[in-house]
């Protein structure tokens, strides 16, 4: 259950509240009067019936807790290339908000992918490149490490804010609930990501992803990879966080923007005063109602609409989250410079456009997505760059690459690395 220290409203105190109040009488100048004492979903409480009717409609924004047909549409537009705007939420204020401006960090105008030979071919013919689950990719702690960094801030955050909301203790249950049970646990969600590297011309990465030195890497143009600006998409291009000062800067933002919002929440809905007041209108309004049916009414109204809007808060946390999962890395990794295309997908979805597909890999079988590149104006792939690892046959090797790219009719001149190594 979704509580997180909902207020406690004791009959008692909201009816002493009552006694002296003059009723309002229905109509326009009564509402007027009303409304001045009010504030946001507060206000609703005034019209039970209009206030249900807002309850109802809130439906559309526990959809953003992303359940796996809403998560799965998103995808499948953004995979086939059919963008589409989504509406506003009108909870997220981006205005220096770290996470958005991590998220939108200029493209560098190359970037790096390193692969085999026959990762090479096999990307210049397709025009795609393998998005892989994040689970199989050979840092270990992928997946987990966000949620540990999320657990080091959590404990380094007070007991409680400054309005005695119980900081500490609501943000370990809903990271738990997130997760654990929600949109981010591991039975819910599947990462796909695509690496690329800022890094030229890297031993370590040769080493790592070219099969022995001996393959390519293929420099890109990736300016137009990441999703226009003002479509909300839950796909993510963008470099990763590997200094423990930047990530949980990131976290903190998205942790303590929902701990605000709950807080807020939490000291509105506990205002007895008002709520006292809004008792005494539904009595006007309702003179057949007993006063005892007056309160159970309030008790569950007000019940419902805070669970309504910790949903959506919960929403925006997991959407502020979701990205941070696949770019916060481990600082021994730092030096590859790494930039993650970030495919989010339901597990239990089957993506009919981009479907999962499956290689053999050392230990298992490893699932990944075929996501395609965007294309010049001649249909080639962005490449701009090609080196040749340094394990490669260097006079050979350049010829036959210059062959294939002739044959794929992709005008760039290949080269060889400046790594002076050679495999045994």
């Amino acid at each position: 259950m979704l509580n997180l220290d909902e207020p406690k409203y004791s009959i008692e105190q909201i009816s002493a509240k009552t006694g002296n109040l003059p009723p309002i009488a229905p109509g326009a100048s009564g509402y007027a009067a009303t409304e001045k004492l009010m504030s946001g979903w507060i206000r609703a409480c005034l019209l039970l019936p209009l206030f249900r009717l807002h309850l109802r409609h809130m439906g559309t924004a526990e959809q953003l807790i992303m359940p796996q047909r809403r998560l799965d549409a998103v995808l499948v537009q953004e995979y086939s290339g059919h963008n589409k705007r989504e509406k506003e939420n009108p909870m997220v204020d981006d205005s220096d908000n770290p996470v958005k401006e991590w998220l939108n960090s200029p493209i560098p105008e190359k970037l790096w992918h390193y692969t085999s030979i026959h990762g090479f071919c096999g990307i210049t013919s397709s025009k795609k490149i393998f998005a892989t689950d994040i689970r199989f990719l050979n840092d270990s702690s992928e997946f987990t490490h966000a949620r540990s960094i999320t657990e080091q801030v959590i404990n380094e955050a007070p007991e409680k804010d400054e309005h005695g909301w119980p900081l500490q203790k609501n943000l370990r249950q809903i990271i738990s609930l997130i997760f654990e049970q929600g949109a981010l646990s591991s039975d819910s969600l599947e990462i796909y990501t695509a690496s690329f590297s800022a890094a030229e011309d890297q031993l370590s990465q040769w080493r790592g992803y070219s099969r022995g030195s001996s393959g390519m890497s293929l420099g890109l143009d990736l300016g137009s990879l990441r999703p226009s600006p003002g479509v909300k998409t839950l796909v993510t291009f963008a470099p990763c966080a590997y200094k423990d000062n930047e990530k949980k800067e990131l976290l903190a933002y998205a942790l303590y923007k929902f701990a605000h919002d709950l807080s807020s929440l939490w000291q509105k809905a506990g205002d007895v005063a008002e709520l006292g007041k809004i008792l005494n209108d539904l009595r006007t309004y309702y003179p057949e109602w007993t006063e005892e049916k007056a309160k159970a009414e309030l008790q569950s109204t007000i019940s419902e609409w805070h669970t309504g809007e910790l949903k959506r808060a919960r929403a925006v946390l997991t959407i502020e989250l979701l990205p941070l999962v696949g770019l916060l890395k481990d600082s021994s990794f730092e030096e590859e410079k790494e930039w993650r295309l970030i495919l989010p997908v339901s597990k239990m979805s089957t993506p009919k456009l981009n479907p999962r597909r499956y290689r053999p890999g050392a230990k298992s079988i490893v699932p990944y997505i075929e996501f395609p590149l965007p294309l010049k104006v001649d249909a080639t792939i962005p490449l701009t760059d090609l080196i040749l690892g340094p394990g490669a046959e260097p006079v050979i090797g350049l010829d036959a690459a210059r062959s294939f790219l002739r044959s794929e009719k992709i005008d760039v001149v290949p080269r060889e690395s400046k790594v002076p190594f050679r495999p045994s």
